[in-house]
C-alpha cells in the first residue's frame, strides 16, 4: 500500500513537491502525538516546523549523514546514498539555511578508486579535518577526505569490518575518541524477529585493524513487526552515550516510521571497552511517515539532532530536531 506522500509524488509534477511535504508533515505530527512507543522513557525534543525535501526519487535517499559545518542559521551535512550502479552518485553535501532552504551538491568519487556499492553510513573522524569514514552494507569501509572547493572526495584508505557474517547488513557506524583510543561502533540492522547486532572495538585507521571487539544483540520495543530494522544508524556523544535510530520499512512506497533512542554508554579503559546498555531505552524523537537512516548530534546539547530519511520512491527529507 502506498503512503500518502508516495501517492502524491507518483502523480504530481516536481512543482507540487513542497506542498505534498507540508501535508504529509501535518499528518506526521498528529500521529506522533497519538502513538507512544511502549517500554521506553520519554525525553522531550522540540522540532523544526517541518521535514524539508532534499532530493526526489529513489536515488536521492539519505542512507547516512554527518555534520560538515554549521551554526544556528546554516548547517551543512555530508550525506551518502545507497546507490549501486557506476553512474549514480555516492556522496553529496546538503546545506540548510534559515531552517527552510535546502541545497544539495553531489560529490565526485575518484575514478581510480574502488567504487563502493550500497553506502549506508558515514561518520566524521575525530581530530582530522574534513575526513570521514563511509560504510557499505557488506562491511566495506572507506576513509575519505572531502574537498569542498572541487566538489569531490579523495579516498585515503579502505578496509573491511571484522567478524562479518554471511547475512549481515550494516547500516551504521560511529567513531569516538576516548583518551587517544579510537572507539568504533557499528551495527547490523536486523529484521523483525531477527535482532540487530551492535558491534564495537578499537580501530587503527592507519591499517584498518580492530582490537577489543565485542557485540550484543539489539532489539527495539518500537516500531514493531516483521519489517523493523532495529539499527538504522548510530551516533556517540562526547560523553560516550550511544544513540540509535530504528525504522519500519514496508517497501519502496512505505508507509514508514522511525525513532531515535538513547541506548547506553561506552567506556574505554586499559582493560578494554565496555558498553552499559540501558534497561529501558529513552525515546528522543519519533517520526511517522519517514524512515530515518541518518542521525547527527548537533552542537548545543545531547537532545539536538539533525535527521535524514531514505523514503525510497518518495526521495529524501531532512529535519532539525532541538
Amino acid at each position: 500500500m502506498k503512503s500518502k506522500l508516495g501517492q502524491v509524488l507518483s502523480i504530481a509534477a516536481v512543482a507540487s513537491f513542497a506542498t505534498a511535504v507540508v501535508a504529509a508533515d501535518a499528518t506526521n505530527m498528529i500521529e506522533a502525538a497519538a502513538i507512544v512507543a511502549p517500554n521506553t522513557t520519554e525525553a522531550v525534543a522540540a522540532v523544526a516546523p517541518e521535514w524539508l525535501p532534499v532530493k526526489a526519487g529513489k536515488q536521492g535517499g539519505i542512507s547516512g549523514m554527518a555534520l560538515l559545518k554549521g551554526e544556528m542559521n546554516q548547517w551543512s551535512f555530508l550525506i551518502v546514498h545507497d546507490n549501486k550502479k557506476p553512474d549514480q552518485t555516492r556522496l553529496a553535501v546538503v546545506t540548510v539555511t534559515d531552517g527552510k532552504t535546502v541545497s544539495c551538491t553531489p560529490l565526485a568519487w575518484p575514478e581510480n578508486a574502488l567504487l563502493p556499492v550500497d553506502l549506508e553510513a558515514v561518520t566524521p573522524v575525530p581530530g582530522q579535518t574534513d575526513t570521514y569514514l563511509v560504510l557499505a552494507s557488506a562491511g566495506d569501509v572507506f576513509q575519505v577526505r572531502v574537498i569542498l572547493k572541487d566538489n569531490r572526495v579523495e579516498v585515503i584508505n579502505n578496509f573491511r569490518l571484522p567478524d562479518i557474517k554471511p547475512n549481515d547488513n550494516y547500516e551504521s557506524i560511529a567513531l569516538y575518541n576516548a583518551g587517544g583510543k579510537m572507539l568504533t561502533a557499528w551495527g547490523h540492522r536486523g529484521d523483525g524477529a531477527s535482532p540487530g547486532v551492535l558491534h564495537w572495538g578499537i580501530v587503527d585507521l592507519s591499517n584498518g585493524t580492530f582490537t577489543n571487539t565485542s557485540s550484543v544483540d539489539f532489539i527495539v520495543p518500537w516500531p514493531e513487526g516483521a519489517n523493523v530494522r532495529h539499527i538504522s544508524d548510530v551516533v556517540i556523544d562526547e560523553k560516550g552515550n550511544l544513540y540509535v535510530a530504528a525504522a519500519l520499512d514496508l517497501g519502496d512506497d512505505g508507509p514508514f516510521s522511525s525513532v531515535i533512542y538513547k541506548a547506553g554508554t561506552f567506556a574505554v579503559a586499559e582493560a578494554g571497552v565496555t558498553f552499559q546498555k540501558l534497561d529501558t531505552l529513552v525515546k528522543i524523537y519519533q517520526a511517522n511517515g519517514y524512515k530515518m537512516e541518518g542521525i547527527v548530534l548537533l552542537p548545543g546539547g545531547t537532545s539536538s539532532f539533525a535527521a535524514g530519511s531514505d523514503d525510497e520512491n518518495a526521495g529524501s527529507f531532512l529535519r532539525i530536531i532541538k
